[in-house]
């Protein structure tokens, strides 16, 4: 989520990442895992750093967004900077 749209609040895309080993077992990504399981009311200590993207400051300028290794997680709150 954008701090600047939403202060003191922080908004999470999770999806929790698996995959199949070359035995066929199923795995879950660790940090993925944790966060879908935490509920209203438990808490989790992180830390955020402030974006690198840089949007154009024309509001007409056309933007092309590709989520690579990110997926879709940042783009949210590139639209909520723009509010």
């Amino acid at each position: 989520s954008s701090t600047s749209y939403r202060p003191g609040k922080c908004q999470l895309l999770v999806v929790r990442e698996d995959w199949q080993t070359k035995a066929g077992e199923t795995k879950f990504g660790l940090c993925s895992s944790f966060l879908t399981f935490l509920r209203p009311g438990n808490y989790c200590v992180g830390h955020s750093t402030h974006s690198v993207m840089k949007i154009p400051e024309d509001k007409m300028a056309h933007v092309f967004m590709a989520g690579l290794g990110t997926g879709f997680a940042p783009f949210p709150a590139q639209g909520e900077e723009g509010k």
